[in-house]
């Protein structure tokens, strides 16, 4: 994929509302994603993380505000056009159909199949070095059903770097990870952004993990943007204790580059 203009705007949100029925959610966000950023999004449970990508995605309409894709309004983008800009790995779920990993990969690239046509070589290709890049070949040939929760997890991840767009949206890609393959993700997404130019919004609970990898971090609570910048100014103590309602001690990390890094107390157990 051919590299945008470093710090390119992917994506400008202003404004935006969102919510479901009668409840509000989300409250006048203001959010940018730029080319080659790791932009991390941090919040307690329930405080709109996933609203907000659903949102971005345009699978919730926004109540309010605006959305802007690559400097196209969101709702002008068709579905297909609207996949060939922006990849996304949702939380794992059940695989509703028995797939074997190979051709779940292979559905990313349904985007750039020819009208009425399937995949070709290059498309072939394309998935094979997913895998490749997301270290799943070795599961190519297993059925989906009978993955564990991580490696269908990181099959989830293959499948939208064979999608070969210049946005990708993650919610909490992590999450059924051990601390190994978690690393490894989050290296995965930092190289993509340092050497693809790739824009990458990250939906993450693990705030040390956020704070070491991630080029710029929103924290949101109770459906606002509560901080906004880089690590050391988003996760300080005072902020954190205010929104998780949890004591903490802050060290840095032991690289040199002053990020935070986070202990929890326990005199309670």
């Amino acid at each position: 994929m051919k590299t945008d203009s470093q710090g390119r705007c992917l994506i400008k949100a202003k404004g935006i509302s969102a919510g479901y029925g009668d409840k509000t959610v989300l409250e006048d966000i203001d959010l940018r994603l730029h080319s080659g950023e790791l932009l991390g999004v941090v919040g307690p449970n329930g405080c709109g993380k996933s609203t907000l990508l659903r949102t971005l995605t345009g699978r919730l309409a926004a109540r309010s505000g605006s959305i802007q894709v690559m400097g196209q309004a969101l709702t002008a983008y068709s579905r297909m056009q609207f996949a060939r800009k922006v990849a996304v790995v949702p939380q794992a779920d059940a695989p509703p159909f028995d797939f074997t990993a190979n051709e779940l990969v292979l559905q990313g690239r349904r985007p750039h199949w020819g009208f009425l046509s399937g995949p070709g070589a290059k498309d072939r290709a394309k998935a094979l070095q997913a895998m490749q890049t997301a270290n799943t070949v070795h599961l190519k040939h297993r059925s989906i059903r009978n993955l564990s929760s991580g490696e269908f997890q990181r099959v989830l991840v293959a499948r939208a770097l064979a999608q070969d767009c210049p946005i990708l949206l993650l919610d909490e890609p992590t999450a059924h990870l051990d601390v190994g393959h978690e690393v490894e993700v989050f290296r995965l997404l930092h190289q993509l952004c340092r050497a693809e130019g790739v824009g990458i919004l990250c939906i993450c609970h693990n705030l040390n993990a956020a704070a070491a990898y991630c080029d710029r971090l929103v924290l949101l609570d109770q459906g606002r943007i509560k901080a906004e910048g880089n690590p050391q100014s988003v996760l300080t103590l005072e902020q954190l204790r205010e929104v998780y309602a949890v004591d903490l001690s802050l060290t840095e990390t032991p690289d040199g580059r002053g990020r935070p890094q986070f202990l929890y107390h326990c005199e309670d157990l």
